[in-house]
């Protein structure tokens, strides 16, 4: 049935999607290629095996990864051009084997590249659908196929092992330098075979497909483990180690071995003759363990011992040359296995001879096992030195990809969220703070009771702040230049009204002149639009007169106690009454009254510190940086939720500070609590003090005088610059009128002078239909256009037309709330 559901697939589908349903169908399943070569025991060329690579059809990444760049990103596939072509010129290069380290450098540099390319796309089968097919090297040889870039990355890493371990095979093991180089390269053929173990254990589903299977990788591992310590043992021999320690390195290849055969026995990834190798290598390393242990015996004087252990390894020889064994091997091996099964035979003979007829020891029934020495140690791809260098720089590097995007706007949206939270809390609770304070005068009531005679240093404070600013004088000065400004804003607006109504008047003297046969359109009609346009701003003006006014009244009210507030402070301090200074000091109440309030700024201050060591750690945050490490790491997240994590994980730095904060409120009321308790019993004890009184009062409107001084400096700020800009517009409109006016009268010449020549066809304008119906000469078609619609009007500054208007509207808004009456309208 499996076979069949790829052919029904599409039968099931509209017409429209048949096609793309075959080519999913294709990719998802594992069918069988027309036969194949295979490695055939007669190709082997020594005696080590090296493992034949994987093979691909030609690919091109770069089609679907630029429709995807177009679509999804904010870029153009352009700008990625030159990273593109590398990644499609690497996948090719990979597709053509060469016996050189300079193959294995571009599998190396694709692998590591395909790692940075998974993390700026999405490509699977629910997204950027590219179909890897691929061709085992060992085995049936069948060929499979997946949308997933891990299979890919996956079947690179085996041929990343493949061809170290056909290096190592084929370098010169004649001198110990072949001997260390062959041992090289097994060690890296095994570390590429191990670190495509862990990603095959991983996704054992969408990667364990063909050779890629955890059995087949597991025997292919320990295969080039055990030739790489066959390598070191040679090099023992020709080195003349001494007999203890070959057999030691020799028992330790041989459990190597044992582990290959072991996980490719019953194993259909791997041809049988490659299984009967493994086994006999294995029997082959016992055999020659048992044989130099018996050397070291010997040298001993264990005789007995020595012919116990060379009769082991003759049992071990028995096995690799029994005849059904025998005839699977290659010639190599077979050479091999049967020198040194006569070396075996030639010394246990001699062994016992000796025994039986000098030493007379006693021969064991079995002896110890043999202590392994391993020299092998693997070396992953990704843990080699030299690994970045192979890789190079990353494709797509200054691309951040779409998950990463996606999850940096998550972290933000609520990192933000936290800070803005935060700051809301502490802004709500110093209002209502403040709101407690001023209800009860504080701390200005205190000043005035505990201040020995003269004027609050907060208060000579604000004063010098006024006297910088130009004081009572630059106050009087701005709201000149606002009555000037709002008067040449007038003076735009009455421009404009004369300019029409004076075309307005010389069309209807045309008019009655000649009658029918000025047939333009009458100016009241056409221009309509220009009049209720300056009707609206003559609506506005009038409202910003309103706030102007109020504005002028708070000036006359507080001018006077605002030009004694900037005098020298001498006279400033001359104009309070009596109070009971310094005396105020030794009033118990008050001293507590003035811890408390000394407590509560303290907290203030350190709860605005610790709201800016929060925003510090916002604004110092780099969690793209984070991500991007995260994705670029040797086992990056798989999905949104592992990104997720990561988020969880960065925002955890913010609880603290956050804990704190909002712990605050309640410290707050506490300490505002107290502060009313204690302001309650100061006022009670500092009732009967009418001088205190009268002193308090004074200085209160001496304060009221700084704000509103602050007030009014702002309101008229604005005011300039509202009827500045508002200038800028009714400018403009007036010149629009006058060319609107001066079209007019170009035509009402044009007419007059076609009038008044020779005798001619009486003058007739081309008629057309304006917006509103009526017949709009070709001379001011143009005109007529612009000034159909004020959205339209050259010149007219975006906060006038689809922006929010700036200067003032008809409705107060403070019409509605009493709290607010009295005050100006807030275009400032």
């Amino acid at each position: 049935m499996s076979l069949l559901l790829p052919m029904l697939l599409p039968m099931l589908l509209p017409a429209t999607q048949r096609a793309a349903a075959a080519a999913v169908a294709a990719c998802r399943f594992t069918l069988p290629l027309p036969p194949h070569r295979r490695t055939t025991i007669m190709e082997v060329t020594s005696n080590l095996l090296y493992v034949p690579a994987r093979t691909s059809p030609p690919l091109s990444l770069s089609s679907q990864l630029k429709t995807h760049v177009a679509t999804a990103w904010s870029e153009k596939p352009e700008k990625y051009a030159a990273d593109f072509e590398e990644l499609d010129t690497l996948r090719d290069r990979c597709l053509r084997p060469e016996l050189h380290d300079t193959y294995v450098k571009h599998l190396v540099r694709y692998y590591g590249q395909l790692g940075h390319v998974a993390s700026r796309f999405p490509i699977d089968e629910d997204h950027i659908k590219i179909c890897f097919t691929w061709q085992d090297g060992l085995g049936r040889r069948g060929t499979h196929s997946s949308f997933a870039v891990g299979y890919e990355r996956a079947s690179v890493l085996y041929n990343i092992g493949a061809a170290y371990s056909r290096l190592g095979a084929h370098q010169d093991r004649s001198d110990g330098n072949g001997l260390k180089r062959a041992a090289l390269y097994f060690r890296f053929a095994a570390g590429a075979f191990i670190e495509l173990l862990d990603l095959v254990t991983a996704s054992p589903e969408t990667l364990g497909l063909g050779d890629l299977r955890v059995p087949v990788v597991e025997s292919l591992a320990a295969m080039c483990m055990a030739q790489g310590q066959e390598c070191f043992w040679h090099k023992a021999v020709v080195g003349g180690l001494s007999s203890g320690t070959i057999a030691r390195l020799a028992v330790q290849t041989a459990l190597y071995y044992e582990a290959a055969a072991r996980h490719a026995t019953n194993n259909d990834g791997f041809p049988p003759w490659w299984t009967t190798h493994l086994t006999t290598k294995s029997w082959h390393f016992r055999a020659a363990s048992q044989v130099r242990k018996a050397q070291e015996c010997a040298s001993t004087n264990e005789y007995g011992v020595q012919v116990a252990r060379l009769r082991a390894a003759q049992s071990f020889a028995d096995r690799a040359t029994a005849p059904a064994v025998f005839k699977q091997l290659s010639p190599f091996v077979q050479s091999d296995i049967t020198a040194l099964s006569t070396v075996i035979g030639e010394r246990l003979a001699s062994a016992v001879k000796d025994n039986d007829t000098i030493y007379y020891q006693r021969v064991p029934e079995s002896v110890p096992d043999i202590e392994a020495t391993s020299m092998m140690e693997a070396i992953r791809p990704s843990d080699s030195p030299t690994f970045a260098e192979d890789v190079g720089p990353r494709l797509f590097g200054s691309a951040v990809p779409t998950a990463v995007h996606d999850a940096v706007a998550r972290y933000k949206q609520r990192r933000d969220g936290i800070i803005q939270s935060q700051a809301a809390g502490v802004a709500q609770s110093t209002q209502t703070a403040q709101a407690l304070l001023n209800k009860l005068r504080l701390p200005q009531s205190l000043e005035a009771h505990v201040s020995p005679p003269g004027v609050p240093p907060a208060l000579l404070q604000k004063a010098e702040e006024i006297r910088r600013q130009g004081g009572a004088r630059a106050l009087q000065a701005m709201a000149q230049a606002v009555a000037e400004a709002s008067q040449a804003d007038q003076n735009r607006i009455a421009e404009s009204i004369r300019i029409l109504d004076a075309e307005l008047q010389e069309d209807e003297q045309l008019r009655a002149q000649v009658g029918a046969e000025w047939n333009r359109p009458p100016s009241s009609q056409l221009a309509q639009t220009l009049r209720h346009t300056i009707e609206s701003w003559r609506d506005k003006m009038a409202a910003a007169h309103k706030s102007d006014q109020v504005i002028a009244k708070k000036m006359q009210q507080h001018l006077p106690t605002i030009e004694q507030l900037e005098g020298p402070a001498e006279v400033l301090m001359q104009s309070l009454p009596a109070t009971h200074g310094a005396a105020g000091e030794n009033d118990p109440h008050a001293a507590a009254l003035q811890r408390a309030l000394g407590a509560f700024r303290q907290f203030q201050q350190q709860r605005e510190a610790q709201l800016e060591q929060l925003r510090q750690l916002a604004a110092s945050d780099d969690i793209e940086t984070v991500l991007l490490a995260a994705t670029a790491s040797a086992a990056p997240p798989s999905d949104a939720a592992a990104l997720d994590t990561i988020i969880e994980r960065q925002l955890a730095r913010y609880t603290p500070l956050q804990q704190t904060l909002q712990s605050s409120a309640a410290r707050q009321d506490a300490l505002l609590a107290d502060i009313e308790a204690r302001n309650a019993r100061f006022v009670e004890s500092s009732r009967e003090q009418p001088p205190a009184t009268s002193h308090e009062k004074r200085l209160k409107q001496l304060e009221d005088a700084a704000k509103y001084y602050r007030e009014i400096h702002r309101n008229l700020s604005e005011g300039t610059r509202f009827y500045t800009e508002f200038g800028k517009v009714l400018q403009q409109h007036t010149e629009n009128c006058r060319q609107f006016a001066m079209a007019r009268g170009l035509e009402r010449k044009e007419f007059m002078a076609v009038r008044g020549s020779s005798s001619g066809p009486a003058y007739a304008y081309p008629a057309q239909s304006s917006p509103g119906g009526s017949a709009v000469t070709s001379s001011t078609q143009g005109y007529t256009q612009v000034y159909t619609s004020p959205q339209s009007q050259a010149g007219q500054p975006q906060y006038y037309h689809g922006g929010q208007q700036t200067y003032p509207q008809q409705q107060q808004p403070w019409a509605s709330h009493p709290a607010s009456a009295g005050q100006p309208h807030t275009y400032f």
